[in-house]
């Protein structure tokens, strides 16, 4: 099973994702904001599989923080599924090109996340 870190500053849905991927076997780290994941990436000793993250969040957005670990190597190709209120073209793109493979618009069916991170995984 995949480790996999949550970036979400709403405690309720960050709670509902980790109850759902941990059911499923994976390992979830929590993150309560993006500068928060950053901080975990930074610091993690091992490699972190997936991280799944909202967009708009205080203090860093989810893009944001993307930029920020891209550079290191341990995240370059990471893979990164977002889990958001935003649908806008233009920052699909964005996160396109920062390598985000999933974007899931809130609240996301439970099955359709269960699939993107099997296919991230496989």
């Amino acid at each position: 099973m995949a480790k996999i870190l949550v970036v979400e500053d709403s405690n309720e849905l960050r709670n509902q994702l980790k109850l759902f991927l941990s059911t499923d076997g994976h390992e979830v780290i929590e993150a309560i904001d993006g500068k928060h994941g950053y901080e975990i990436c930074m610091k993690a000793t091992g490699p972190i599989d997936i991280i799944i993250m909202d967009q708009n969040m205080p203090g860093m957005t989810g893009l944001e923080m993307i930029r920020a670990i891209r550079p290191d190597p341990r995240y370059k190709d990471t893979p990164v599924i977002f889990h958001t209120t935003e649908s806008k073209f233009d920052l699909r793109f964005q996160g396109k090109d920062l390598g985000v493979k999933g974007w899931l618009v809130k609240p996301a069916n439970p099955g359709s996340l269960k699939r993107l991170v099997g296919q991230m995984i496989s």
